[in-house]
C-alpha cells in the first residue's frame, strides 16, 4: 500500500459525525447508479462501504442509505447538507414559499401524496409532517366551527299532536347511535371545545356521551334556553292540553347529568310573560317566522360567548335548521342548501377570520350503525318543505 492511500484510510477511519455520514454517502453515489440499479444497492455495496469506513457496520451504512437515498442516488438535484450550507452544489429545486403551498394542497397525514411530495421537493418526510402539522394548527387558530347535532333514536316515537315531547334516548339503539355521534365529533381534525345544548332529556343525553368522547366532564354542558324545541303546539301540547315543563338546570344535574356548568346563564332564556316577550326570546307560542328569529338571536349570543372556541350544539331539528339558515345567509330559500336532517345527522360551518360561515357539511350520517346510515327519519321545517 503506498503511503497516500494509507494516509487516506488513516483520513477515513478519524471522520466522525456529520463529516462521516456525508463522505460515506459521497462514496455510496460513486459506487451507485440510479438507471443500471433502478435505485436498488448493488450486492455486497453495504460491506464494501463497512471495509473503508470501520466507523460503520454494513446494517448502518444500509440505514444511511434509506436516509439519503435521494442525495446518494441524485447528488447533482438533491446535495448534501454540508455542501447547500457552504453554497456548493445544485440549488434546491423548489423555494421554501413553492413547497409551503404545496404542502398546503396536500391533506393531513396523506402518506402517499407525502411520498410524491418528497421525490418532488427532495424535502424528507418528516420534514414535510412537520410543516403539516404547524400548517395544521395554524389553521385552527384562524378558523373556527360550529357542530350541530341531531340526537338519535328516542325511547318513545315523538308524533306530532300527539308526544310525547320529552322523550329520553331509546336505552339500546338510542344510546349507540349517540356513541357513535360522539366518536365522530371526536375523530375530527378540530372536535368541539364547548357543548350547548338544550334542555330536553334527548338532548342532554347526547351531550352527555359526546363531552365523554373528547375527555371532557366537568363543566363541558352548557344547557341554553335559546335551542329548546320550536315552542308550536303540534309539538309542545299533549292531547290532554299539558303543555311541555323543560326541566331546571337543577334538576337535570339530579339525574346525574354532573357534567353540566351549573355557573353558566341561559344567553336566551325563556319568556314567562306572553305579553312581553324581549326581541329572539323563547315563548310560548312561536310562529315558524319568529323561530327564525329566535333562532338568530340564540346563534349570535352563542357566537360571541364562545370566543372563537370550536362549538356543539345538540339541539332539535326545527331550531338547527333555522340557526344553519342563519349562519349560511342564502338569498332565498330556494338557494338554500338546508332540506330534511336525519335521525343523528351532524352539520359542520367553518368560518376564516374576516370571512362569512360557509356549510361544509350538512346532515351528514355516514358515521351511524346500521340502516341509519342512509339517513332515516328525516324532518324539515314547513317552509323547506316547500321548496
Amino acid at each position: 500500500m503506498s503511503a497516500s492511500s494509507s494516509s487516506t484510510a488513516t483520513d477515513l477511519s478519524n471522520l466522525r459525525g456529520t463529516q462521516l455520514r456525508e463522505q460515506v454517502c459521497l462514496w455510496l453515489s460513486k459506487h451507485v447508479s440510479p438507471t443500471k440499479n433502478q435505485n436498488r444497492a448493488p450486492k455486497g455495496l453495504f460491506e464494501r462501504c463497512a471495509a473503508i469506513f470501520p466507523q460503520y457496520k454494513a446494517n448502518g451504512i444500509r440505514r444511511l442509505w434509506r436516509q439519503h437515498k435521494q442525495a446518494i442516488l441524485y447528488p447533482e438535484r438533491y446535495p448534501l447538507n454540508a455542501e447547500r450550507r457552504k453554497g456548493q452544489g445544485a440549488k434546491p429545486k423548489y423555494s421554501l414559499e413553492e413547497v409551503q403551498s404545496k404542502v398546503k394542497a396536500v391533506p393531513f397525514r396523506h402518506r402517499r401524496s407525502l411520498r410524491s411530495l418528497e421525490r418532488e421537493t427532495g424535502i424528507t418526510k418528516s420534514t414535510l409532517q412537520r410543516m403539516l402539522k404547524r400548517e395544521a394548527s395554524l389553521n385552527q387558530m384562524t378558523k373556527q366551527r360550529i357542530y350541530f347535532v341531531r340526537y338519535g333514536l328516542t325511547k318513545y316515537p315523538l308524533v306530532e299532536d300527539e308526544g310525547p315531547y320529552d322523550s329520553p334516548l331509546h336505552p339500546i339503539d338510542g344510546y349507540e347511535q349517540g356513541i357513535a355521534i360522539a366518536r365522530r365529533l371526536a375523530a375530527m381534525d378540530t372536535p368541539p371545545d364547548i357543548v350547548y345544548c338544550s334542555s330536553l332529556h334527548r338532548a342532554v343525553s347526547t351531550s352527555q356521551l359526546i363531552v365523554h368522547a373528547l375527555g371532557k366532564t366537568k363543566n363541558s354542558i352548557r344547557v341554553e334556553d335559546g335551542l329548546i324545541e320550536w315552542l308550536t303546539p303540534s309539538l309542545t301540547v299533549e292531547p290532554d292540553g299539558t303543555r311541555l315543563q323543560p326541566r331546571t338546570v337543577q334538576q337535570l344535574v339530579d339525574m346525574t347529568f354532573t357534567e353540566i356548568d351549573q355557573g353558566y346563564t341561559s344567553l336566551n332564556p325563556v319568556a314567562e310573560d306572553p305579553n312581553n316577550v324581549p326581541e329572539g326570546a323563547p315563548f310560548f307560542f312561536e310562529s315558524e317566522e319568529y323561530l327564525m328569529t329566535r333562532a338568530k338571536t340564540s346563534m349570535q349570543r352563542i357566537i360571541e360567548h364562545a370566543n372563537g372556541e370550536t362549538i356543539c350544539i345538540v339541539s332539535h331539528t326545527p331550531c338547527a335548521q333555522a340557526m344553519a339558515l342563519y349562519l349560511e345567509g342564502a338569498a332565498s330559500l330556494d338557494e338554500s342548501k338546508i332540506g330534511p336532517w336525519p335521525l343523528g345527522g351532524v352539520t359542520m360551518f367553518t368560518k376564516d377570520s374576516g370571512d362569512g360561515w360557509k356549510l361544509d357539511m350538512y346532515a351528514d350520517t355516514s358515521h351511524m350503525p346500521g340502516e341509519y346510515k342512509k339517513g332515516l327519519k328525516e324532518w324539515s321545517l314547513p317552509c323547506l318543505t316547500k321548496k
